[in-house]
C-alpha cells in the first residue's frame, strides 16, 4: 500500500470480475494501518476481505517451518522469512491464484533495500569476513538504470526467495514484472520514478471511488490534511521501523519499556506486524538455544564458537539485537545440513519429514 502499488491493481481490475476475494497477511492481534486501509479498498471495489493471522501454531511448530522455507526456496529465503509459506498456505484455502503488488515500488518507483547486512565483526571468522566483504562490495557497487537493478539484480538475487516461497503454496501473479510494463517503466522521468503522483492519477482517472483512500505513508488528494498525514505516517513508520529493527545498544536495557510506551500508544504495529528480533527473545528462545546449540556441535569454519553463544545470550536478555546474525547463522546451518549434508548419492534427501510435508501442500 505504501506505493500506491495494490490499490492501483484495484483501479484498473476487470469490472466483470466479481467472485475475487482479497486478504492481507496480518500478526497475531492488532491491526496494522495496512490492514485497514486494505479492507477499504476491498469494501469500495464491492469485495470480501479477510485477514490471515499469524497463530500459536506458528511459534510451537516454528523449527518445521523455518526448516521447510529453506529447502523450498533452495536456501533463498531465511529463518525470518518463515511466515511467507505459513500464510500462503492460509491464502490457498481462499483462491488458488495470488494476485499480487509485489515488485511495484521496485520497478516503478525505484526502491531499493538490496545492502550490505553489516555483521557483528565479533561473530564471523576472520578470513570468511574478508572474502564477504569483497564480494558485498562487488555486489552493491552498481550505477545501472535503477529498472535493470531492480529486475536483473534485486528481484532475482534478494526477492527471489519470498516469491519461491509463494509460488510453493499459490499460483503467484504479479502485473509489475510483465514485459511490456517493465519496458513502459524505463520511459519514465526520474523526477515521475520518484513522485506519488503517477500512480494517484491512474487511480483516480480508473476508480474515483478509491481515489479518497490514501496509502499507509499518507498520499492520496493534495490538501493540508494530506501533508499532515503523510507527516504522521511518515514519523510513525520510522518509529516502527525502529523498533523492529532494534534500537541502538545503548537504549536495549529500555526496550520493555519502550515497546509497552509504543504498542500502548498505537505507533509499534502500526505499519509492521513481523517482529522477529521480539519473537526470538520470548516466543522462540528455546528454538533459538536449541539451534544455536546445534551450530556450535558442527564447527563451523564461518562462525566463532564462543560468539555463537554470547550472541544468543545477549539477544535473549535484551541486551544487543542480533536479528541479522540469527538468521544468517540458522539460515547458513540449515541450507548446509538440508541441502548439502543429507544429501546422498541419488539426489535425494535422507531427511524425509522435509520432502514430506512439501509434496503434501505443493500445487502440481
Amino acid at each position: 500500500m505504501a506505493s500506491a502499488t495494490w490499490p492501483m491493481i484495484m483501479a484498473c481490475r476487470p469490472r466483470e470480475q466479481q467472485n475475487a476475494v482479497c486478504y492481507t497477511f496480518s500478526g497475531e492481534r492488532a491491526k496494522t494501518l495496512d490492514d485497514r486501509l486494505a479492507a477499504r479498498v476491498a469494501k469500495a471495489c464491492g469485495l470480501e476481505h479477510q485477514l490471515l493471522r499469524i497463530g500459536a501454531d506458528f511459534f510451537s511448530d516454528f523449527a518445521k517451518h523455518a526448516d521447510r522455507t529453506v529447502f523450498v526456496t533452495d536456501g533463498c529465503f531465511g529463518v525470518t522469512g518463515a511466515h511467507e509459506i505459513y500464510l500462503n498456505k492460509q491464502g490457498r484455502r481462499l483462491a488458488p491464484v495470488r494476485l499480487t503488488g509485489n515488485y511495484g515500488s521496485e520497478i516503478l518507483r525505484g526502491t531499493s533495500t538490496f545492502k550490505p547486512l553489516n555483521l557483528s565483526t565479533e561473530l564471523i571468522e576472520p578470513d570468511f569476513q574478508r572474502s564477504s566483504n569483497d564480494w558485498a562490495d562487488r555486489l552493491t557497487r552498481s550505477h545501472s538504470h535503477p529498472v535493470t537493478f531492480a529486475a536483473f539484480h534485486e528481484l532475482p538475487w534478494k526477492l527471489f526467495g519470498s516469491l519461491c516461497a509463494s509460488r510453493s503454496q499459490t499460483i503467484f501473479r504479479t502485473p509489475y514484472l510483465d514485459n511490456d510494463l517493465v519496458a513502459l517503466a524505463y520511459r519514465c522521468p526520474d523526477d515521475l520514478r520518484r513522485s506519488p503522483r503517477p500512480a494517484l492519477r491512474l487511480i483516480g482517472n480508473n476508480d474515483m471511488a478509491l481515489q479518497d483512500i490514501p496509502t499507509d505513508m499518507g498520499f492520496g488528494k493534495a490538501s493540508t490534511a494530506a501533508a499532515l498525514r503523510h507527516a504522521f505516517s511518515w514519523a510513525t513508520f520510522k518509529l516502527d521501523y525502529l523498533n523492529n529493527e532494534g534500537f541502538p545498544d545503548w537504549l536495549m536495557p529500555l526496550d520493555p519499556l519502550l515497546g509497552c510506551i509504543g504498542f500502548g500508544i498505537g505507533i509499534f504495529g502500526l505499519h509492521k506486524y513481523l517482529h522477529y528480533r521480539t519473537w526470538f527473545r520470548e516466543k522462540l528462545a528455546g528454538y533459538l538455544h536449541d539451534a544455536v546449540a546445534d551450530v556450535r556441535t558442527q564447527q563451523s569454519p564461518i562462525w566463532k564458537p564462543a560468539s555463537l553463544q554470547k550472541m544468543m545470550a545477549e539477544h535473549t536478555g535484551g541486551h544487543r539485537n542480533y536479528e541479522l546474525e540469527i538468521n544468517a547463522v540458522l539460515t547458513l546451518e540449515a541450507v548446509e545440513r538440508l541441502l548439502f549434508r543429507n544429501s546422498v548419492g541419488n539426489g535425494e534427501s535422507e531427511n524425509t519429514e522435509i520432502p514430506a510435508v512439501i509434496s503434501a501442500s505443493a500445487i502440481p
